[in-house]
């Protein structure tokens, strides 16, 4: 994280880093924390037309994520790219991939056969 003088986070000691924090107390603003608990499930309109609507969304989005998607049966990293090929020009060319939401492990999933 950078501090306003665009020095790394926790470089500098405690005296600068005290002085950073409070400098972005004088100065104005914004911070974006995406943590999926700040947010209406992705399986809700939350703005979409439908629940349906946003997880073509999401799907889309977490094909091109830089971290790998990993296969349940044996943790092995895979590509994720197969929910949203590279051909696919809207939301409406998605594969049906049964893309969803495991409430109980707090993770989307999908089955490829």
């Amino acid at each position: 994280m950078l501090t306003p003088s665009g020095k790394q986070h926790g470089q500098g000691g405690v005296a600068s880093q005290t002085a950073s924090r409070l400098s972005f107390k004088k100065k104005a603003c914004r911070i974006i924390d995406s943590h999926a608990y700040c947010f209406q499930p992705i399986d809700r309109p939350a703005g979409h037309a439908s629940g349906e609507a946003h997880l073509k969304w999401v799907q889309a989005a977490h094909a091109s994520h830089h971290q790998p998607a990993w296969r349940l049966r044996d943790r092995a990293p895979s590509s994720s790219q197969v929910i949203a090929p590279s051909y696919f020009q809207d939301l409406t060319q998605l594969p049906d991939v049964n893309f969803r939401v495991d409430r109980q492990r707090g993770r989307v999933v999908w089955t490829i056969k």
